[in-house]
């Protein structure tokens, strides 16, 4: 029995040298680069990653070599461009990792790259560098790039001015093989919102493009397809999720200007251009038939956007006109025409208007929304335009030796955006009216000893509005 146990502890010794053996000559093996000559091989790695990935890395001398999690030389502080022809610059790369084959490690000359990461690398998109990765996704290759926690900046040809920063937390550019395709996808933020986007190169039709991209936070959904008409004039088709509704529209984009418009029977009609170069919008919104909860869940989201300072962005330029051509369910509100001015991290709605149905009109005479010391504030000055002064009294029910003869009421309200308080700085009857007997009555005073904090309905309103007209002397 001592016999059969020494033999067997003998086998499991020689089991475990000859395991130990294989774990070292391996290593060893893996090790091999690290004796390579690094003045030969940073002149091999940029020629290599030219030739099978087709992207020109200058890359400095900074080269360390790491077995784990596989084979591969990182390397700091390098630029990028797209081919060696090109010198336009489109990438600083803090930190590169190539990553290389197992196969033929002796020979440094023959070494083999599966794949590159960039870490930490800041991007520079321009029109003339969208073009170059625009290129760049025709070739065919089934290379991978990887792209972590790093920053685009999109700038304006012209004077080279930031118009807006993306990050990108993790991007890749892959080649599917079974559908043909050269994809880029990629996560991270952009406008202070999150994004998904898969981008998909057509390498049988080198004119075709689909787009998906995702903004989770504001449920945004836009799902593109473009066709290349020209070398002047880009075409597509394009179908957004967008405050509950489906809309399907064309574009084309033509010297840095993407021009657009629904297609026809949409319940919402959407028209206008965007230029790229400044960035600047021209958008129209109208929906035909609104019902009154949709209206309502479309301003809460505006709110929750602001809230979270999605709109507020200095590069965010552009007019935006939205149109409530009809409102159901509501038994007051009728239709809305809703005029917003983005500039320089300010929204404005001057001129906007909301009509009252059988009761008048309220013009939005000033209406500003802005940041100051991180809070969204809601300044306004306003005025309701009395059109049926009898139906007015029998809503309000005021007592019959409490009417008077309104025309107009003017009222200023600020409010920070994200508490239910506001604040009513003035309330004037007739404030510019000019006949006899319309009288000029400021009741602003009135206002400081009620409650405002407790209007949170249309019901709570009108037993203001009730209380505040019959103290009237």
């Amino acid at each position: 029995m001592i016999k059969n146990l020494k033999k067997a502890l003998n086998k499991t010794n020689k089991f475990i040298i000859a395991f130990l053996v294989i774990i070292f000559s391996f290593l060893s093996y893996l090790s091999i680069p690290a004796l390579y000559e690094y003045d030969s091989l940073q002149k091999e790695l940029s020629k290599k990653t030219l030739e099978e990935f087709n992207l020109n890395l200058s890359l400095s001398n900074e080269i360390k070599y790491h077995i784990f999690p596989s084979p591969n030389f990182t390397i700091t502080d390098n630029l990028l461009s797209f081919d060696e022809n090109k010198i336009e610059k489109f990438g600083e790369l803090k930190r590169v990792k190539i990553f290389i084959s197992i196969q033929n490690l002796f020979l440094q000359k023959k070494l083999k790259i599966r794949e590159v990461k960039f870490y930490d690398s800041n991007f520079t998109v321009n029109k003339q560098n969208f073009e170059y990765f625009n290129q760049f996704l025709k070739t065919k290759n089934s290379n991978n790039i990887e792209i972590i926690n790093s920053k685009v900046f999109f700038k304006n040809n012209e004077n080279n001015e930031t118009l807006a920063i993306a990050t990108i937390i993790n991007g890749k550019i892959k080649f599917d093989q079974n559908r043909n395709q050269k994809i880029f996808t990629s996560n991270g933020f952009i406008f202070n919102t999150n994004y998904d986007l898969e981008l998909e190169q057509n390498l049988e039709n080198l004119k075709l493009k689909n787009l998906i991209l995702n903004f989770k936070d504001i449920n945004l959904k836009i799902k593109n397809s473009l066709s290349l008409m020209s070398d002047e004039k880009i075409s597509g088709l394009t179908d957004i999720d967008f405050f509950r509704e489906k809309v399907n529209f064309k574009y084309d984009f033509q010297d840095s200007k993407v021009t657009f418009e629904t297609k026809k029977n949409s319940n919402l009609k959407l028209s206008g251009s965007i230029n790229q170069s400044p960035f600047y919008f021209d958008i129209k919104m109208s929906f035909r038939n609104a019902n009154f909860q949709s209206v309502i869940a479309i301003i809460n989201k505006l709110k929750n956007y602001l809230n979270n300072d999605y709109l507020l962005n200095k590069n965010f330029n552009g007019k935006l006109l939205i149109n409530f051509d009809k409102i159901h369910s509501s038994k007051y509100l009728d239709h809305m025409e809703i005029s917003a001015s983005f500039i320089n991290g300010k929204i404005s709605l001057n001129d906007s208007k909301i009509h009252l149905e059988k009761l008048g009109d309220v013009h939005l005479d000033y209406f500003n929304i802005v940041n100051k010391k991180n809070k969204i504030l809601v300044e306004t000055k306003n005025t309701f335009r009395v059109s049926n002064l009898a139906q007015f009294n029998r809503i309000i029910q005021l007592p019959k030796n409490k009417k008077k003869n309104i025309e107009t009421i003017y009222f200023e309200i600020d409010k920070v955006l994200s508490t239910e308080n506001f604040f009513i700085k003035k309330l004037i009857l007739n404030k510019d009216v000019d006949k006899s007997k319309f009288e000029k009555i400021d009741i602003s005073k009135n206002i400081q000893s009620k409650n405002i904090n407790n209007v949170n309905n249309w019901f709570d309103l009108k037993s203001l509005v009730r209380e505040l007209l019959t103290g009237i002397n």
